[in-house]
C-alpha cells in the first residue's frame, strides 16, 4: 500500500508506504505528481514514511526513486522516516544513487514532524 499524505506544501510530496509495494507503484504515484508539478522541477522535496508493516522490496523503492533523481527531475531533498523495516542495504543504495540532500529519521511521531520540517526547509 502506498498513498499520498495531504497537507504538504505544493513542492513537497509525502508518501506513506506500508504492506506490499513494488517499483511500479512508486513510479506511478511519483511520476504523476511530478507531471502535475512541472513548474518547479528541481525544487521538489519528498518525505517517505515507511510503516512498520512494510513487506515490499525496499530495493525496488530505491530503484524507482533513483529514476526520479535524474538532473531534470531530481528531488532537492529526500527525508525517509523508517524503523528496521527499511534495510541498511536499501539505505546505502539510496544514498549512493541519489545526488541531493538525503536524511533518515527513526520512526516516531516527533521525527515525522522533524522530517517534514527538514524536507520543506
Amino acid at each position: 500500500m502506498i498513498r499520498m499524505l495531504s497537507g504538504s506544501p505544493d513542492n513537497l510530496l509525502a508518501l506513506l508506504v506500508g504492506g506490499t509495494v513494488i517499483e511500479r507503484d512508486i513510479e506511478t504515484i511519483v511520476g504523476a505528481w511530478l507531471d502535475e508539478h512541472e513548474d518547479h522541477v528541481g525544487h521538489d522535496r519528498l518525505v517517505l514514511e515507511v510503516e512498520h508493516d512494510f513487506d515490499g522490496y525496499d530495493a525496488e523503492i530505491v530503484h524507482a526513486l533513483s529514476h526520479f533523481a535524474a538532473p531534470k527531475r531530481r528531488f532537492e531533498r529526500i527525508a525517509v522516516v523508517a524503523d528496521g523495516s527499511f534495510s541498511p542495504f536499501a539505505r546505502e543504495m539510496l544514498a549512493l544513487s541519489y545526488g541531493g540532500l538525503l536524511r533518515f529519521f527513526p520512526a516516531d511521531e516527533t521525527n515525522i514532524s522533524l522530517a517534514f520540517a527538514w524536507a520543506a526547509a
